[in-house]
This record gives C-alpha cells, structure tokens and sequence, in this order.
C-alpha cells in the first residue's frame, strides 16, 4: 500500500499502475505526468489535463484522444501522425488534421463528413480506392482517382463526363463500368483498346468503325454488323471475311474489297502480274485462270468477274502511267 497523502507515495502509486490517480484528490502535474505515463488511458481521469500530459498520453497511445475534450490542433496532429484512424474520435477535427490523416491513410476520409475538396483530393491521392468512402466526390478528386486507377471509376456512383472519357482513355475496357456511354466515350474506348468493342451493349455504329480501322479482326464481336462496317474491316484484312457474322452469304461488294485485300497485285517491268504469294501471270492468263488457281476462298463467279474486272482497271491505269512517264 501507498500513502497516498504524500507525494512520494502518489508517484509510487501511479507508476505501479497509471489508473490509480482516479483514488488521488487533486494530483499534481508532476503525477498527472506520471500516471499518463505509465498507462496513456488514465487521461480519463484527469479533469482538464494540461497539454503537456496530453500530448504525452497521445503519443504513448493515440486513440486516448477520445477522452481528451476539445484537444488543441498540436495534440490532434500528434494523435493523427501516429495512427490516422483515431480521426473518428476527434469532434470536428480542424482541416489541418484531416490533411495530415488522409495523407497516411486515404481511406480515413470515410470518417469525416463534408470533407473539403482539397481534402478529397489528397486522400484518393493517397489511395486511389478511397474515392469510394466519399459521397458525391468533386470532379477534381474523381479525375486524381482515375488518373492513378482507372478503376476506381467504379467506386463513383455519378462520375462527371470528364471522369468517365479520363477512365477509357487510359484503358478502354473499363468502359463496361460505366452505365450508358455516350457515342463520343465509346469511340474513345475503342480508339484506346479496340477490342473495348466487346463491352459495349448496342455500340454504336461509330464506334464499330473505329473499332475495326484499328483491328478488323474486332468484327467477330459485331453480330450483323453493317455493310459499311465490314467493308471497312476487309478492307484492312481481308481474312476477317471468316469472322463475319451474318445470316445471309457476303455481299458480293465484301467478297470483292476482301480479296482485293489479300491479293495486292504488283506489276513487273515485263508488264506481268504478282498476286501475293502466287505466281507471275500475264493479263491473259489472269483473265482467263481457274478460279481457284488465283482466288483465296473459291468465290463465285460474279465476284471473280468483278475481281478481274478490277485488276484490268488497274493494269491499264499503272500501264498508261508507265507509258506517260517514258518507262
């Protein structure tokens, strides 16, 4: 036992076991100091404690701030730079304090209502993720957020037009996030990542031209996709013809731009044909060829006509240039 009448016996005490200051009348600082400590909770003890014992109590243990009646800015920073989430235990913490726990840990920012903007801003800074725990974010936090994780577009209820373009313009996919996309979003998804295409519900049809003239072969992604859309497709890779999906044969148009596509002709200077990897041919024998000999997939013979049809237009047009040219 302690004579608690004496000082040396409220020191004794205290430092034993820091809650036996609530048996002390009227302690001093010096055992005020001691008691917090040996334990930071017996702040709860102490009517008015004086910064000094504060500041000791919560740098010991920072969640002690909760028994602690309106602590000054120094005490909460000291409470908040050791552990940010004894936020929720300050009543209206001052902008400087919020500032230093969203700093260390974003998510805090889901204990604090009405958080300002610059306060919204250096939590999802922090942590991108922590977007989600702010209710109607200002567009300043929500393009900081996107800017660092394009997906936390999809911890924002509402992202403003210039958050969403923000989002697919980093990674086109994250398109799917977002509840119907405008025209111009979609083609900048796609204009990102073309295969994008394959997220979107109903794209429209600008959208599934960007989408093939950056990789046709996206087109296997487009039930029934126009013919403007598959001419634009074959037009740059004529093997995607087999990944067309329709209900009906290819328009003969698509057949023809398709083994345009895969066949490039080239002319030599004994005016002989090359289509790709098959042999060199004189006009005469092209015109008058198997069709299996020089086509690619067996095409009719409409679209065949038409294929050579194209190739004498062409012959004569490279010929008479030749020719004006004195070659």
């Amino acid at each position: 036992m302690f004579d608690l009448n004496t000082l040396e016996g409220q020191l004794n005490s205290v430092r034993q076991d820091g809650d036996n200051i609530q048996y002390i009348k009227d302690p001093c600082e010096e055992v005020r100091l001691a008691a917090v400590t040996d334990r930071a909770a017996s702040i709860r003890f102490i009517p008015s404690p004086s910064l000094d014992v504060q500041m000791i109590a919560v740098c010991n243990s920072p969640r002690v701030i909760e028994y602690i009646t309106s602590p000054s800015q120094e005490v909460q920073l000291a409470a908040v730079s050791r552990d940010p989430n004894v936020i929720k235990y300050i009543v209206n913490p001052t902008h400087e304090t919020q500032l230093a726990a969203v700093k260390i840990n974003g998510n805090v920012i889901g204990y604090l209502e009405h958080a300002s903007s610059d306060i919204q801003v250096a939590a999802v800074t922090q942590k991108p993720e922590s977007i989600r725990h702010i209710k109607n974010p200002v567009l300043e936090a929500q393009l900081a957020a996107v800017s660092q994780d394009y997906e936390s577009i999809v911890y924002i209820k509402e992202p403003y037009s210039e958050t969403q373009r923000l989002s697919v313009e980093m990674f086109g996919p994250t398109i799917q996030r977002i509840k119907n996309p405008s025209k111009e979003l979609q083609v900048a998804a796609v204009n990102q990542y073309p295969e994008s295409i394959q997220y979107i519900k109903n794209p429209c049809e600008e959208a599934k031209l960007a989408a093939v003239n950056k990789d046709p072969r996206t087109i296997k992604y487009m039930p029934y996709p126009s013919l403007e859309v598959q001419l634009a497709a074959v037009r740059k890779n004529g093997r995607v013809t087999e990944f067309i999906k329709t209900d009906y044969a290819l328009d003969q148009e698509v057949q023809l731009e398709a083994m345009k596509a895969c066949l490039p002709m080239i002319v030599n200077e004994d005016g002989l044909i090359k289509f790709g990897d098959f042999p060199w041919y004189s006009l005469e024998e092209v015109l008058s060829e198997d069709t299996k000999t020089i086509g690619f997939l067996g095409h009719d013979k409409d679209v065949m006509r038409l294929f050579k049809e194209h190739v004498v237009r062409e012959y004569k047009n490279l010929m008479e240039k030749r020719n004006a040219n004195g070659l």
